[in-house]
């Protein structure tokens, strides 16, 4: 199965470095792209919009994949899962620790970035309203019972499956958590067993046009 994890604010993919060999160990072929700037001072659709072309440039045109998000990077996943939801490429998405419904934390730091990830924000509001139409897409979401970034931690609970809860309060350690990691490969070959069917096709738009991606 392909998987493309998507690294977070100020992070270059290293984080994943446990959770992607035991991805491998169990037969996945990972993609990792460095996404810059790290600060995201350009926005989230400028992020989204760079991993849409590597996603065109590096992965099989005629194949699936799963994208696993880690903070930032679930939001920048969101914005081309939403833009491209009608092709059906995507065949799940993992959300670790997303700042779905923002933080506090983001009125510290200047730049777009920051301002989308503002609660209340417009980004966030039109992600957010078109959002309920993944519902087809299996998702998966994770965060820890108090996270010092995520302001409020509840932020990160976003679909229809409650979030498993992991311990721990280091936001950038997440993606290193063991239980987290099982629990991903685990349901990773339920569904490479068990692919999805009859998938339905959203009707009506998926986002607002100033967040369409370009080729």
């Amino acid at each position: 199965m392909n998987i493309l994890l998507v690294h977070g604010m100020f992070l270059s993919g290293c984080e994943f470095s446990k959770l992607r060999s035991a991805l491998e160990e169990a037969g996945h072929q990972c993609f990792m792209p460095t996404l810059k700037p790290f600060d995201a001072n350009k926005g989230i659709l400028d992020l989204s919009q760079k991993l849409h072309a590597y996603i065109e440039t590096h992965l099989p045109s005629d194949e699936d994949f799963v994208i696993i998000g880690f903070s930032m990077g679930c939001l920048i996943s969101r914005v081309y899962i939403q833009n491209i939801v009608k092709e059906k490429r995507v065949s799940a998405f993992f959300s670790i620790s997303g700042p779905h419904y923002g933080s506090y934390l983001a009125y510290l730091y200047f730049g777009q970035g920051a301002k989308d990830m503002r609660p209340g924000s417009r980004f966030l509001n039109d992600l957010n309203a078109y959002g309920r139409r993944l519902k087809r897409i299996p998702t998966y979401t994770y965060r820890l019972k108090f996270d010092h970034v995520i302001l409020p931690s509840s932020s990160s609970d976003w679909g229809e499956r409650p979030s498993m809860l992991l311990n721990g309060i280091i936001h950038s350690l997440v993606p290193l958590n063991t239980s987290l990691i099982q629990d991903i490969t685990q349901r990773l070959e339920q569904l490479d067993s068990q692919p999805i069917e009859n998938y339905v096709k959203p009707s009506g738009q998926v986002l607002p046009e100033y967040l369409a991606l370009t080729d």
